[in-house]
């Protein structure tokens, strides 16, 4: 069984300099890519930039913007049974990319484009694919998370999404709690170190894929 796993932040350059980005460190994705190859599959793992030790037996593709992130991942998941979105891709990239350096000097007022849906993407055009998509959110109660996670996994067609929110496990710790959604409407919820919730998602994902309610 091949499973591709997305992982960590993308860059989006405002000029050969500058980027937009965020505070993933890719050790969710990379624990779920390590559990994965544990379990005996065939992993890749379509990574933006970080500073995690791959796990043995994995293979890892190197992409730095969403574009790229995006270009890989459906090269790599036209073959997969599992598609792991667990990078925190950038919603938005500048609608022009300046070359070299930008000068300093003034005010530089930017216009912001929206980056493709990878997620959306791969349903839409792999529909044999099992996806998983992971939504992160900042300081909302849980009833607020769970309920916009919910959203998402109707709004793509998902059998289950990983919810979490990074106020309280945030980026670059060891320890997280999530709430695994199912399309079946099953809500369940996993803590402690990353590695250790890893494998206890995949127990979910691996009892077969729910059918919607």
């Amino acid at each position: 069984m091949k499973v591709v796993v997305s992982a960590g932040p993308t860059r989006e350059y405002l000029d050969d300099v500058r980027f937009l980005s965020n505070g993933s460190s890719g050790k969710m994705g990379y624990a779920m890519a390590a559990e994965a190859a544990k379990r005996g599959f065939d992993v890749v793992v379509v990574s933006g930039p970080v500073s995690v030790k791959p796990p043995a037996d994995v293979r890892v593709v190197s992409v730095s913007s969403a574009e790229q992130m995006h270009k890989a991942v459906m090269k790599e998941v036209k073959d997969a049974d599992y598609f792991i979105s667990a990078a925190a891709v950038s919603d938005f990239m500048p609608a022009v990319r300046v070359g070299g350096k930008r000068s300093s000097d003034g005010v530089w007022t930017l216009r912001l484009v929206p980056t493709v849906k990878i997620v959306s993407e791969v349903v839409k055009r792999f529909p044999r694919v099992k996806v998983v998509g992971f939504k992160a959110e900042h300081g909302v109660s849980q009833k607020e998370l769970l309920s916009r996670a919910g959203r998402r996994l109707r709004e793509y067609g998902l059998p289950w999404i990983v919810a979490n929110d990074v106020s309280v496990s945030p980026f670059g710790g060891d320890f997280t709690k999530v709430w695994v959604l199912g399309a079946d409407g099953s809500v369940t919820s996993f803590c402690g170190r990353k590695r250790a919730v890893a494998s206890r998602v995949w127990g979910v994902l691996l009892s077969g894929a729910p059918r919607r309610r």
